[in-house]
């Protein structure tokens, strides 16, 4: 073999081997560890409700209010505590980020 199909031949070994390592790092080893890690401790919590106890249903109100307080009641308790306001505008804000 000459010098050129030596080098041909080391290039093709070197980009196998690239390859080889390339999907045991980003396949396989990533694979072994979420097998290693066992099931998800959320599947298993006790503390979370079941939905098939009657007790777990919502209930639909019936008596036509919404639920939501009238528009003056809220300028009312705005105007009177203002801080709590606020404090209320400020957590909306940082839960719509």
């Amino acid at each position: 073999m000459t010098a050129q199909e030596w080098m041909i031949v080391g290039v093709k070994a070197f980009f196998l081997v690239a390859v080889v390592v390339a999907v045991v790092f980003y396949v396989i080893v990533p694979l072994w560890r979420r097998l290693r890690s066992g099931p998800d401790a959320e599947m298993f919590n006790p503390t979370i409700p079941s939905l098939d106890d009657e007790a777990d249903e919502l209930e639909i109100p019936t008596d036509g209010k919404s639920g939501k307080p009238d528009r003056l009641a809220i300028i009312d308790q705005a105007k009177g505590d203002p801080r709590v306001t606020a404090t209320m505008v400020s957590r909306w804000l940082k839960q719509k980020d």
